[in-house]
């Protein structure tokens, strides 16, 4: 016999258990039915009908009193008549209902006063003295109606005294059969339990001796085995443990020293990288730390015990790897962290990779510290030498416009048609020039943190409305719808107000740009967890996957794009949407336009 059917033969003495409670409820219940049912059917029509019967009676009596006072016999037989049609008919409806003992002579004795009283009411609708009708009303019709009353609560009585009796011998029937069906639960449920329990044992009993077994394996006892007798599911699994406790036997015997020296290769190929490399686990706690991180942090037994700035960064990778995010890359130079060391300042790229063990869980973090010292040099010195170039720039070029503005007014001398073409073109390229030269120098100043950044608690709203009224006429220009959608909430943001209407300014131009006439462009503002979101969203061709990544750097322009700019606007907006404190990116998706979108953080209320 295999499990499957020992498990099943130990849940029968349930099942049975259970057909039988099932049986004795429907018996009991059929029961109750039928007497409810009889009851119904046997006296409590006759109760309604005699019930009826003597509202019907008053109602005839009144009628009939009516003439002898007013002397309209028309008006009383008319009152009569729906009254006496009820009576008949549950008269009739009792005569066909007869079910006690006496209640048919009762019957008789009423049908034969409501005959009785019928002719009587006839006589006096045909007595035409009034004094005459006072007379056979108050002797004769009042007495009948009265003796058709008694009658009727004769039958009525007797009726009812039958219900209180069914219903006293309807709930001793009750009380019998819930005994019979708590006693007759109690015993089914006990005897099922007992033995169910006896059944079960005896089936899961080699389950226990394959527990023991397991438990000394993984207590690290290899030898242990399971002895299980039979051919069963749980025999063969006995079986399979077996095989594998004596692989694992072997294995370890065979594969220790190994595995030992395995471990001191991989520590010594991770002393070998340059780069410092710590081994986080999953509550922060530092697990290992090759030669290079030992040289830089020194002992390190925790995140706490970083300084200030590596902690946060390391903190925010962490928070990132173990949130089930992935890998941590860093998006560009901007995330680089200072570090002082007794060799001087160094520039520290921080990166993360989870460690999985053979279930696919998250054990650990590894997290590499690439030094980028130099190339952090390089580009300070390259921002420099650009930010001087640009700076030299400025008086030639002044010059040069003030020139060309000279000769366009004609200042030194008449110019030709074709002259005038040529200084216009020079100075159209000159004010590009000069666009240029001033977004390099405030890109540069940006990046050294030389322009303040006065951030004060400022509307939302206001500033996508502020954004929204400057660039209406180039869009109405370019037959561009221009749209900003309230979201019903406003938050105050911390923000410099001018340097954030430049953000807008970019963002909104390169929309206008690249949106096709009869496009939208739509501006949104959401507040999100201690945040405010601003978007910019158009229907344009949108920017393939490959470029998105690029978009924010200096001089990067999408390939077979045109428009005149440069590659600086989204380059400024990321510095200072980062001085802020927020944060920049795009969503798009080629042929489905583009989502251009920063934060800034919320105001604090006080």
């Amino acid at each position: 016999m295999n499990l499957r059917t020992r498990l099943l033969v130990a849940q029968l003495p349930l099942f049975a258990a259970l057909a039988l409670l099932g049986a004795i409820s429907l018996v009991s219940l059929t029961r109750l039915g039928a007497g409810a049912q009889s009851i119904l059917r046997a006296n409590y029509r006759s109760v309604l009908a005699m019930q009826r019967l003597g509202n019907a009676v008053e109602r005839i009596d009144d009628a009939a009193a009516l003439y002898p006072l007013t002397g309209d016999r028309a008006a009383g037989s008319l009152r009569a008549a729906p009254h006496a049609a009820v009576l008949e008919r549950e008269l009739t409806l009792e005569e066909g209902n007869i079910t006690e003992s006496g209640e048919r002579e009762m019957a008789q004795r009423l049908r034969a006063r409501w005959e009785t009283a019928r002719r009587l009411l006839s006589e006096l609708q045909k007595t035409e003295d009034r004094r005459a009708a006072r007379e056979l009303y108050a002797s004769s019709l009042s007495p009948a109606f009265e003796a058709i009353r008694a009658s009727a609560d004769e039958i009525l009585g007797i009726n009812q005294d039958a219900m209180v009796r069914k219903s006293e011998r309807a709930r001793v029937l009750a009380e019998r059969l819930r005994a019979l069906v708590l006693v007759g639960a109690i015993g089914a449920t006990a005897a099922a339990l007992l033995v169910a329990a006896v059944l079960t044992r005896r089936a899961v009993r080699p389950l226990l001796v394959l527990q023991q077994a397991v438990r000394r394996v993984g207590e690290g006892d290899l030898e242990a085995r399971a002895r299980l007798a039979g051919s069963d599911e749980i025999a063969k699994l006995g079986e399979d443990f077996n095989a594998m406790a004596e692989s694992l036997h072997r294995y370890r015997k065979s594969s220790l020293g190994e595995l030992l020296l395995a471990q001191q290769a991989a520590q010594a190929a991770i002393d070998s990288l340059p780069e410092p490399v710590i081994l986080f686990g999953v509550k922060g706690e530092v697990l290992s730390l090759n030669r290079a991180a030992e040289d830089l942090l020194g002992a390190v037994g925790t995140v706490s015990d970083l300084e200030p700035e590596l902690r946060a960064a390391v903190l925010r990778i962490l928070e990132h790897v173990l949130g089930g995010r992935g890998s941590y890359a860093p998006r560009g130079i901007e995330e680089v962290v200072r570090f002082t060391s007794s060799g001087g300042d160094r520039y520290l790229l921080p990166n993360a990779n989870p460690l999985h063990d053979e279930d696919g869980i998250t054990i650990g973090v590894t997290a590499v510290l690439q030094d980028v010292t130099r190339f952090k040099r390089f580009d300070e010195l390259k921002d420099d030498r650009v930010s001087t170039v640009a700076h030299e720039f400025r008086t030639p070029l002044t010059s040069m416009r003030m020139a060309i503005h000279l000769c366009l007014e004609e200042t030194v001398g008449p110019l030709t048609a074709k002259q005038a073409d040529l200084l216009c073109a020079a100075r159209e390229d000159c004010e590009r020039l000069q666009t240029l030269v001033d977004d390099l120098l405030d890109l540069s100043r940006l990046q050294t943190g030389r322009v303040p950044l006065n951030a004060e608690p400022f509307a939302a709203s206001s500033l996508v409305s502020q954004a929204l009224g400057r660039h209406r006429s180039a869009a109405e220009g370019r037959s561009v719808t221009l749209i900003h959608q309230p979201t019903g909430e406003d938050a105050p943001v911390l923000a410099d107000p001018d340097r954030i209407a430049l953000v807008f300014d970019n963002l909104i131009t390169n929309a206008l740009r690249y949106t096709p006439a009869g496009g939208v462009v739509e501006l949104r503002a959401r507040r999100e967890t201690g945040r405010v979101r601003f978007e910019v969203i158009d229907t344009g061709p949108g920017i393939p996957e490959v470029h998105r990544a690029r978009l924010f750097d200096r001089m990067y322009q999408v390939p077979g794009t045109e428009g005149g700019s440069v590659g600086l606007g989204l380059a400024i907006a990321k510095e200072i949407v980062l001085g802020h404190g927020g944060e920049i990116g795009v969503e798009s998706e080629p042929g489905r336009g583009s989502t251009f979108w920063f934060t800034l953080p919320e105001a604090k209320s006080t």
